[in-house]
């Protein structure tokens, strides 16, 4: 048993992951529990997560210092480390930032790693400045000191970037080296138990029948059938075309879902976003608007009780998913559904990321093609659309969006990618078009790999299938002056542009 303290970190979930796929059980607690977690559960040592406040601040997230004399191991991660330092008589400041990939180097190495200089990835204002008594360096960066730290004694370790993410090179090595050798926690991995899940929804629903929004993407695909694997006839599948989607999402609905409901609500989304500039308020229109359309159609079902969703665990906690997070943004689907729903939510895949979510999908049947097809935003091309949603703005982005595939799939990089998309920047520039001078819109393009969603790379597509792209688009799409490519990583990027 290994408890992880969540300061409010977006990856806190993530590193319960990675323990429980090692095999080890956990349990999250808040900072303010701790001492009641630890009676409770007799943990075997502690992890304290990331967080986005600074340890610096009147009221920022903080524990019992008693925790430090219980004779257990602790992991502080990012915030978590910085938290350990200043409470044991260190000193933290916030004069250097680091956000994204970094190099560190290893001049103890602690936890027994193959390599000892590598990639890892940071999110952090403030730094260890000042260890606390009993402890030494273990890591630097080439801009932070006291990258990594122990107090060999006590079996306290800090880190300042974040093992539990994917892009950290070595990260799970050092998570099972601190449970394994540290704590002394055994390892017995579990495979996700599909049979398990089915009789979950089934013991949820009881005798009731459910309605379930489907897009044609892969969380919904998979929600879907879960579902119907579960429940059968009681499920009703419902696809509401609303305008800001691909041209080609619709007829890949109903070769997914044959018996699938098409309700066409274009001009009601195109019409609800008039004059609306700002995303959040956008979402929660969208979110609405779902909501609204999907109430009325369960009203011709009166068996109709809950709402399915393919809300996956980057939706949750990107939308405030924990007490102390901060949110990053309001999935439709989350933060921006209404407080007074008439209906329960079903989401039987809330608590899993997206490469878990394919894992299930292969493993109920769902062909390959539907699970490798790219993410795609519930609120579709209205938070790819910088500014106000118009008509000609929404031509304009889904006209570029299709030649960005189409280049991609012909240099056989779209299966690649984990996603890729264009952007109406609402950014204006000059440029000369048939000797004339034009002052019009930027064109962004974005594509990246990525795992679970949780951190991202930026694809290094060719220049020369790039110098394509920007040709066809500034050629093709009315009214735009220029082409540019999205080179950031997440963190500190999100995914989408809003």
């Amino acid at each position: 048993m290994i408890i992880i303290v969540d300061f409010g970190s977006q990856t806190a979930h993530l590193i319960g992951r990675r323990l429980k796929k090692l095999g080890v059980e956990v349990e999250f607690a808040c900072p303010d529990e701790v001492l009641e977690s630890i009676n409770e559960f007799k943990p075997k040592g502690l992890i304290f997560s990331g967080g986005p406040a600074s340890v610096n601040e009147p009221n920022a997230p903080t524990v019992d210092p008693k925790v430090f004399t219980l004779n257990l191991p602790i992991l502080g991660i990012c915030y978590g480390w910085q938290l350990m330092a200043k409470l044991l008589e260190g000193k933290v400041v916030s004069d250097r930032k680091e956000y994204g990939p970094e190099k560190v180097k290893f001049i103890d190495n602690i936890f027994k790693l193959k390599n000892t200089s590598f990639n890892v990835i940071m999110s952090h204002g403030d730094s260890v400045q000042q260890l606390p008594p009993g402890f030494k360096i273990a890591a630097s960066t080439k801009n932070v000191p006291c990258t990594a730290a122990i107090h060999q004694k006590n079996c306290f370790y800090g880190v300042q970037f974040h093992p539990e993410l994917n892009d950290t090179e070595q990260g799970f090595d050092i998570l099972e080296y601190f449970i394994a050798d540290v704590a002394g926690c055994s390892m017995n991995p579990k495979e996700i138990d599909i049979k398990d899940h089915l009789q979950r929804i089934r013991n949820t629903v009881g005798n009731h029948e459910v309605i379930c929004a489907i897009s044609g993407g892969v969380d919904s695909t998979v929600a879907a059938t879960l579902i119907g694997q579960a429940i059968e006839s009681r499920l009703h599948l419902i696809y509401i075309e609303n305008g800001l989607m691909r041209t080609e999402t619709e007829q890949r609905v109903i070769s997914l879902f044959k018996d699938a409901t098409v309700i066409h609500a274009e001009q009601l989304f195109l019409d609800s976003l008039k004059g609306v500039t700002d995303s959040e308020t956008k979402r929660k229109i969208i979110g609405k608007l779902y909501i609204d359309l999907f109430e009325k159609e369960a009203k011709k079902y009166p068996g109709i009780k809950f709402l399915a969703q393919g809300t996956i665990y980057s939706d949750v906690i990107e939308s405030k998913g924990s007490k102390l997070a901060s949110n990053i943004k309001s999935h439709h689907n989350v933060g921006g559904l209404p407080k007074n729903l008439s209906l329960q939510l079903l989401e039987p895949l809330r608590e899993f990321y997206k490469d878990e979510v394919r894992e299930i999908g292969k493993m109920i049947g769902i062909p390959d093609k539907a699970l490798v097809e790219h993410p795609f935003p519930g609120p579709g091309y209205a938070i790819r659309i910088r500014g106000e949603v118009t008509e000609k703005r929404l031509n304009q982005v889904k006209l570029a969006d299709s030649i960005l595939i189409e280049e991609l799939r012909k240099a056989d990089l779209y299966d690649q990618l984990f996603q890729c998309f264009s952007v109406m920047t609402g950014a204006y520039s000059s440029a000369v078009k048939g000797d004339q001078g034009i002052f019009a819109e930027v064109v962004a393009i974005r594509a990246y790999q990525s795992l679970d969603i949780m951190t991202s790379t930026w694809a290094r597509i060719p220049y020369d299938v790039l110098q394509n792209i920007s040709s066809r688009i500034v050629n093709e799409v009315p009214d735009v002056s220029r082409v540019v490519y999205d080179i950031s990583t997440k963190p500190p990027a999100t995914m989408e542009w809003e």
